[in-house]
């Protein structure tokens, strides 16, 4: 093999490895600059929807409401006197996305509303004593809950619920009747103990949800 063509093969080698070190910087140049809009367009979002941070979860105290509606008042009419009263009782858990997915917003907003209401179990060992009703931007999302029980810390499976569906702690699907209230439009029951409380809920991606969106709000950390 002579020196020139050792030499040639010497300069495409190195010709090759400097073209490769090129693209990649280029790629990760690109990678940097995505991730910055990404979170200056998240950071947008917070501040359009006065959110501290990418999730947000506003909580509250859910009785007077279940108070209202458990006495036969109408959805409209209970939401109006909640609003009116200084008892909030509605949670609402909020995400800010980017780029956005298809069931958010065109900001990446998003959120998923619950509020909880007595449920058909009778006694403290039911699985079904209270109804958390959601209202989800999306049409699938995931939920998990955690039971404290005389110490101990039982963390229940990861529940993937749709929208129009009743579904409980064990996983089955029930039925509407089952139920001593009507659920809304769009709305998903999960059943519980009252000692399960909810930890994690979000939407899952390319999920979305073709019902009318209600009027009420909720959402926590996934």
């Amino acid at each position: 093999m002579s020196k020139k063509f050792v030499l040639i093969y010497f300069s495409c080698f190195i010709g090759v490895c400097l073209l490769l070190i090129f693209v990649a910087s280029i790629r990760n140049n690109s990678d940097s600059a995505t991730q910055a809009l990404n979170a200056k367009q998240i950071q947008a979002c917070e501040k359009a929807h006065n959110m501290k941070s990418q999730n947000a979860t506003v909580r509250g105290d859910q009785s007077y409401l279940t108070s209202l509606l458990d006495s036969g008042e109408n959805l409209d009419n209970a939401i109006q006197d909640y609003n009116n009263s200084n008892a909030p009782n509605l949670n609402i858990y909020e995400f800010c996305n980017w780029p956005p997915r298809n069931y958010s917003d065109s900001d990446g907003f998003s959120q998923i509303q619950e509020y909880s209401r007595t449920g058909p179990g009778l006694g403290e060992a039911s699985d079904a004593t209270q109804a958390d009703v959601f209202d989800p931007q999306c049409n699938e999302f995931s939920v998990t809950y955690q039971i404290t029980t005389q110490g101990n810390v039982i963390n229940l499976p990861d529940t993937i619920i749709k929208a129009n569906e009743i579904t409980s702690e064990d996983g089955g699907n029930l039925s509407q009747a089952q139920l001593n209230f009507y659920p809304g439009i769009g709305e998903s029951i999960f059943l519980r103990n009252d000692k399960a409380e909810l930890q994690n809920i979000f939407c899952l991606v390319d999920s979305l949800r073709n019902a009318p969106h209600s009027t009420f709000s909720l959402i926590l950390n996934p």
